[in-house]
């Protein structure tokens, strides 16, 4: 059995077992039919489709199809209109309150404003985490997990993960395509279970824990 990926895109084997986010709206239609391993999660980043004309499809697929979540969107300074960003997001959490949904969220350059305006009472994963310890802190206090993704062991954060590992997180390739991918993941789980002095058998019953925790949140709505 596959390692749990907490985020991988469309082209990924489709023997991956964890969360499938996409992040065009014309990807949406290809979530249908997956297998039970995957869960697909509809998600629209900045610099794809028009946003705000994206939320009534949004809602009508979670209306439809009670095992999506939403993911991946989220704040992102490259792009324009921070302000429409800001909105579209707030919209989406709101959502997620409605349907009680998951939500993955992305951050580049905007982790302090994500901050505040995420919900205490979403279950929020934080994709692809490498901000500061500060950052995660804060994000503890709102109930958040966060994915450590390959791109951890380049920053400075790699020298402070016995900090997060005392709190609940996830593990995720974010691959986009099948090219190495099972290699990518047994390598991952392993420069973790190294740095954070774990067996790879005490990482996975983790990443397991941290799995119900996000299950009993969505749950207890």
């Amino acid at each position: 059995m596959s390692h749990f990926d907490a985020h991988f895109h469309l082209g990924v084997s489709s023997e991956a077992t964890g969360i499938l986010c996409t992040s065009k709206q014309e990807e949406w239609v290809q979530l249908a039919g997956l297998s039970t391993s995957i869960t697909p999660s509809i998600g629209l980043l900045p610099g794809s489709s028009p946003l705000d004309s994206s939320l009534y499809t949004m809602e009508t697929l979670l209306q439809e199809n009670k095992q999506y979540q939403i993911g991946e969107v989220g704040l992102d300074k490259r792009f324009p209109l921070l302000d429409k960003q800001r909105i579209f997001l707030i919209e989406v959490f709101d959502l997620a309150k409605q349907y009680h949904r998951m939500v993955s969220i992305h951050s580049v350059q905007c982790d302090g404003l994500l901050l505040s305006l995420l919900p205490s009472d979403v279950p929020i994963l934080w994709h692809g985490f490498t901000g500061s310890i500060e950052t995660a802190n804060q994000g503890y206090r709102k109930g958040v997990v966060f994915s450590l993704g390959p791109r951890i062991y380049k920053t400075k954060l790699i020298s402070r993960i016995n900090e997060l590992k005392e709190h609940p997180f996830l593990l995720e390739s974010d691959a986009t395509e099948n090219t190495n991918y099972s290699i990518l993941l047994e390598e991952h789980y392993a420069m973790m279970a190294g740095a954070m002095h774990l067996t790879i058998a005490q990482l996975v019953r983790r990443i397991d824990e941290t799995r119900t925790i996000l299950t009993n949140k969505q749950t207890s709505w």
